[in-house]
C-alpha cells in the first residue's frame, strides 16, 4: 500500500445536475508545492463545462425528436472544439438555417453592452445592414426579443410593431421586409443576442418553424456557452497565473514555431533571458506579497518594452524569456539594455515600501549561435549568468562558444 508523507495533496471540482451534486474531477499531487493556482482553475473549470453540458442535455434530447434536423444539429456539436472561432460557429448556423428555412434574410446579432447590439452574421440581403453593423435595442424589433426575452413572430411587422424599427430607421428605407420570426441566443441562462429570419412577403413563418429556431438558438448559446469555458481553460493552460504572460511550457511550444518559421523564411532570430538579481533579499525582507508585485510589475515592463509580435514568457521564478522575431543580436542589442535599463530606473512602490531592482540579460541568436532549441536557450541562460558575475544590470552575448 502507498504511505502518504504528508505532503501530498488533492484538488477537485465538483460536477452539479439539477443543482445537485453529481460527482466530481479529482486530481492527485505528489507535492502540495506542485499545485499552482493555473492549476485550480483548469480543475474548475473543467467541472463548470461539464457541468454546462449535462445541464443541457435534456432539453436538447427533448429538442431533437425529428432525426433529419437531429443528424444535422448533432453534427455541428461534434465539430466543436477550443480552437473553434466564433465566425466558423456562425458560418455552421447559417448553413443549418440556409437548409432549414425559406427566408430572404437571415441575421444573427449579440449584445455589444447594455444597449446595443452587433450584427455578427448576415445572409440574404445584405444592402439594408450587414455584418459589424450595431444598432440600439431599444425601439428596435430585433431588439424587442432581447429586452423582453422572448420570441416574435409576425407576418407584417410593420402593422403589429408600428413605433418600432427592425434594426433602425435606415434599414427599413429600401428594403419592404413583411414576415419576421426573432428568437432570443442564452449564454449561460441570460439572454445575449438573437437569431432573425425575414420575408419580403407575408408568408408566414409557422409553428414548426419557430420551434426549429429556438432550438437553433438554445444550440449557438450552449455552444458559445462551451467556446467560452473552453477558452477559459486554454488560457489558463498556457499563461502563468500571477504575470498573465506564457508559461515555460508554452514557450517551449512557441519557441519550437518561431524557429521553425525562422528556417523556412531564412530568417533570424534572437531571445534574451532575463534574472532578477539579489532578488531573494525582496522576499526575505518584504514578504512574499512584495515580491510577486516585483515579479508582475517586471513582467509588464518586460511586455511594454517589445513589439506585439515578440514572445513574453516567466521561465522560473524570478526568470522570464523573450524570444525577438525576424531580428538578430546585433539589431536588437539596444531593445535588450533599454530593458535592463527600464528595470533599473524604476520605482517599485508596494504598501509604502518604495525599493530599486535590477536585472540580468543574456542573449543568443539562431541559427548564429546554433540550430538547436535546447543549445540556444542554454547559451543565452549562460550569457545571464556572466552578468551575473560582473554584478549585475548587464546585457551579456552568446558568440559561437563564448561569451562577450
Amino acid at each position: 500500500e502507498n504511505q502518504w508523507s504528508g505532503s501530498e495533496c488533492m484538488i477537485g471540482s465538483q460536477i452539479m445536475y439539477k443543482k445537485h451534486p453529481v460527482g466530481f474531477i479529482l486530481v492527485y499531487s505528489n507535492h502540495f508545492s506542485n499545485i499552482q493556482k493555473r492549476d485550480q482553475n483548469i480543475i474548475r473549470y473543467n467541472g463548470d463545462f461539464v457541468t454546462l453540458g449535462m445541464s443541457k442535455i435534456d432539453k436538447i434530447e427533448s429538442l431533437l425528436t425529428d432525426n433529419y434536423y437531429n443528424s444535422h444539429i448533432s453534427q455541428l456539436y461534434r465539430s466543436v472544439d477550443m480552437y473553434s472561432k466564433e465566425e466558423d460557429i456562425y458560418d455552421a448556423v447559417e448553413s443549418l438555417c440556409h437548409r432549414f428555412f425559406t427566408y430572404d434574410k437571415l441575421s444573427i446579432s449579440l449584445l455589444i453592452d447594455e444597449e446595443n447590439a452587433q450584427l455578427k452574421c448576415v445572409d440574404g440581403i445584405k444592402d439594408d445592414i450587414n455584418i459589424g453593423s450595431e444598432f440600439n435595442i431599444q425601439g428596435s424589433l430585433h431588439g424587442r426579443a432581447l429586452l423582453r426575452d422572448e420570441s416574435i413572430r409576425t407576418k407584417n411587422w410593420k402593422e403589429d410593431y408600428t413605433e418600432e424599427y427592425r434594426f433602425n430607421d435606415k434599414s427599413d428605407k429600401e428594403f419592404t421586409f413583411s414576415s419576421v420570426l426573432v428568437t432570443p441566443v442564452y449564454i449561460k441562462k441570460m439572454v445575449k443576442g438573437t437569431i432573425g429570419l425575414e420575408r419580403l412577403t407575408s408568408k408566414p413563418f409557422d409553428d414548426s418553424d419557430q420551434k426549429l429556431l429556438e432550438l437553433l438558438s438554445s444550440t449557438l448559446g450552449y455552444i458559445l456557452s462551451w467556446i467560452t469555458e473552453f477558452q477559459k481553460i486554454h488560457d489558463s493552460s498556457i499563461h502563468d497565473g500571477l504575470t498573465g504572460v506564457l508559461n515555460r511550457n508554452a514557450f517551449d511550444e512557441r519557441m519550437e514555431e518561431e524557429m521553425n518559421r525562422a528556417n523556412r523564411t531564412q530568417q533570424s532570430l534572437a531571445i534574451i533571458m532575463f534574472d532578477l538579481d539579489k532578488f531573494k533579499r525582496i522576499n526575505d525582507n518584504y514578504g512574499h506579497p512584495y515580491g510577486d508585485y516585483v515579479i508582475k510589475s517586471t513582467a509588464q515592463i518586460l511586455k511594454d518594452s517589445v513589439r506585439n509580435i515578440d514572445v513574453v514568457a516567466r521561465y522560473g521564478g524570478e526568470e522570464f524569456i523573450i524570444i525577438l522575431v525576424d531580428t538578430d543580436v546585433s539589431k536588437c542589442r539596444h531593445v535588450a539594455e533599454r530593458m535592463v535599463e527600464n528595470i533599473s530606473k524604476f520605482d517599485f512602490d508596494y504598501n509604502d515600501v518604495k525599493v530599486r531592482m535590477t536585472i540580468s540579460a543574456g542573449m543568443a541568436e539562431f541559427p548564429a549561435d546554433t540550430d538547436k532549441i535546447e543549445s540556444l536557450i542554454d547559451k543565452a541562460d549562460k550569457a545571464m549568468y556572466e552578468s551575473k558575475r560582473k554584478g549585475g544590470n548587464l546585457v551579456s552575448f552568446s558568440y559561437k562558444n563564448s561569451t562577450v
